[in-house]
């Protein structure tokens, strides 16, 4: 198999930094809060099910 490597994104990649339930932008800004839509009776504490939702 031959290494195949490109810098080229179709989408561009952004970092966001998430603490509890707020999404803050590289320099720290809050981008947005995140709303628990899903009643899952205390199971998801890190918000995993709301962001993978999105």
């Amino acid at each position: 198999a031959a290494l195949y490597q490109t810098d080229f994104r179709p989408v561009p990649l952004e970092e966001y930094i998430k603490v509890q339930n707020k999404i803050f932008d590289r320099n720290l800004n809050i981008v947005r809060t995140i709303q628990n839509h899903a009643n899952l009776g205390g199971k998801d504490p890190e918000h995993v099910v709301e962001l993978c939702n999105e």
